[in-house]
């Protein structure tokens, strides 16, 4: 997943890239479950990190699979900022 200009993109394995027309998308075996997250999380007032935060979290109650530790990173400035979720 890649957030540039305000757009999301994702490429997928086999280097495909297309732009999320959702302004959301999730990726992996927990996908599902993030998506779900982050459609109930569409119109919710809070920051995008938290958005990202709960969205993981669903995915890791509901998918075996899925598990912390997480982390975002994020640039601003050209610095590169840890989140750690």
């Amino acid at each position: 997943l890649l957030a540039f200009n305000k757009q999301l993109w994702v490429i997928d394995t086999e280097l495909q890239v297309y732009r999320s027309l959702t302004g959301y998308a999730a990726i992996g075996t927990g996908a599902v479950a993030a998506l779900g997250a982050l459609e109930a999380l569409r119109d919710v007032d809070v920051l995008p990190e938290e958005k990202i935060y709960r969205a993981l979290r669903a995915a890791a109650l509901h998918i075996h699979s899925v598990r912390g530790p997480f982390c975002c990173l994020k640039l601003h400035n050209k610095i590169v900022k840890t989140i750690k979720l």
